[in-house]
């Protein structure tokens, strides 16, 4: 995630593509396509600091799942609230992109897939300092869009030195 108040020269924050594990039921048409470019919307979001805009990728009512518990969501603006501040919060721990890496498609119906997305976490100087994990479900809705309706966090990790 950038965060930095220097520009850098090009941050690619493509969702990476690399054949993702697949299984269950018969996706949507352009379903994986529209997964990939919801995550680059959420990453891009992300690094801009736009909370707004990361809501806009959510339906509601959702739900966050965490090892230190559970949280429902009921709104939109309860979504911008908690994005509002990642990427403060991201800098402060020396974080300056976070990219996602789909690892995984579960299609659990032609229109709901649990998506498995590792975020390297990368510093200014473009090296992996750790990482976390999530999975998605998302819900297809109008014009074969995707959103995000419950987060499954697994976690972070730190990059042994």
């Amino acid at each position: 995630m950038h965060t930095r108040g220097a520009k850098s020269e090009h941050v690619d924050h493509k969702a990476t593509r690399s054949s993702p594990r697949k299984r269950g039921k018969e996706m949507s048409a352009g379903g994986d396509e529209a997964i990939a470019d919801l995550m680059d919307r959420f990453a891009k979001a992300l690094s801009a600091g736009d909370g707004a805009a990361v809501a806009q990728l959510w339906t509601v009512p959702a739900f966050v799942l965490y090892d230190g518990g559970a949280r429902p969501v009921a709104t939109i603006e309860e979504v911008e609230a908690f994005f509002s501040n990642a990427k403060e919060q991201y800098a402060a721990r020396g974080i300056d992109e976070a990219r996602p890496e789909i690892q995984a498609i579960d299609w659990m119906t032609s229109q709901l897939a649990n998506v498995t997305v590792r975020w390297p976490y990368i510093d200014q100087a473009g090296k992996e300092i750790g990482e976390e994990s999530s999975t998605y479900t998302v819900r297809q809705g109008e014009k074969n869009t995707f959103k995000i309706q419950v987060v499954v966090m697994h976690g972070e990790k730190k990059k042994a030195h």
